[in-house]
């Protein structure tokens, strides 16, 4: 009898695997974690002091869209 169950139960893990789609789910977790240590890499290199830059500035003036606070306190000269 316990032997009938655990093959019950083996067969039932394998029709939940096949319809969870298990390899699927995996790839996609690993897309999620991949991405998230992209990030954690690209934020290691934005100064810690960082600002966002005025976004009602011109078009010129937001090329970078983060700069530094010593940026921020010089005196930038008027766009003609």
């Amino acid at each position: 009898m316990l032997n009938e169950k655990a093959i019950l139960i083996n067969q039932l893990d394998d029709q939940i695997v096949a319809l969870c789609k298990v390899e699927e789910i995996d790839r996609e977790i690993k897309m999620v974690m991949d991405t998230r240590a992209d990030i954690s890499d690209v934020m290691k290199t934005v100064p810690l002091h960082a600002t966002k830059v005025n976004l009602g500035a011109s078009p010129a003036e937001t090329t970078m869209p983060l700069v530094h606070d010593k940026v921020l306190k010089q005196e930038i000269p008027p766009m003609s």
